[in-house]
């Protein structure tokens, strides 16, 4: 794209569309582009965007020459930039709470969303935790969202510290005892408020089992004193 500077007491809104857009010196507008025209030029208005609007996840964008092109956001979310989201959907046999670390899988023949699946940290199959789900999904093929890093509240931490790592669970979901023995160790965040129903924490998001099992070894042949 050529550079240029823009003088005038009206907003410009450029935005890179399928071909570069440029702009050469539109003096009735008080545009100057590269080449220091300050009276007449060519400029691309179907490159300009003079309006927007929003309807079922789509953006629609109303560009100078009057057509239109969409971006589709159903698969961008932003929440007040305090967290990593992506859609999920429950591929397991029952409910799976708000809360859980879960393990990402496929979702099914349309392959659209993530499936998730409770991670185990004594079961490698489900493990690691890919994802933190944001809400609870009562059914198999409910859909919502899933954490992958950041803020979240309203879980229960009242048997937590002000923060406590968070670990997953030996047998699913999640505490602040660290996984020993072959069981897998993965820290998912630390907590951050401590209650029942509005607790709250930050997810690391590793996505992986990112420590190492404590196991107790076993030495033959070797007499230990003590004292």
């Amino acid at each position: 794209m050529n550079s240029g500077a823009v003088a005038t007491n009206q907003p410009v809104f450029i935005v890179y569309a399928s071909n570069p857009l440029e702009i050469t010196g539109v003096g009735a507008q008080g545009i100057t582009g590269a080449q220091g025209a300050t009276g007449g030029g060519t400029s691309d208005t179907g490159s300009l965007l003079i309006s927007s609007s929003l309807a079922a996840n789509v953006m629609t964008f109303e560009k100078g020459n009057h057509t239109t092109y969409d971006l589709d956001l159903s698969g961008v979310f932003v929440d007040q930039a305090v967290r990593t989201a992506i859609r999920v959907k429950n591929v397991w046999t029952g409910a799976i709470a708000k809360g859980t670390p879960c393990f990402i899988t496929g979702s099914g023949a349309s392959g659209n969303l993530v499936g998730v699946v409770p991670s185990q940290a004594s079961d490698p199959t489900v493990m690691p935790a890919g994802v933190i789900l944001g809400e609870t999904l009562t059914n198999t093929g409910d859909e919502g969202i899933g954490y992958i890093n950041g803020y979240i509240a309203g879980v229960d931490t009242s048997a937590f510290k002000p923060g406590d790592s968070v670990y997953v669970g030996i047998n699913g979901g999640y505490t602040n005892v660290r996984p020993t023995g072959n069981n897998l160790v993965q820290k998912i965040g630390n907590v951050e408020k401590v209650h029942n129903t509005n607790g709250s924490g930050v997810i690391l998001g590793a996505g992986r089992a990112n420590d190492v099992p404590i196991s107790t070894p076993v030495i033959s042949g070797l007499a230990i004193q003590t004292g």
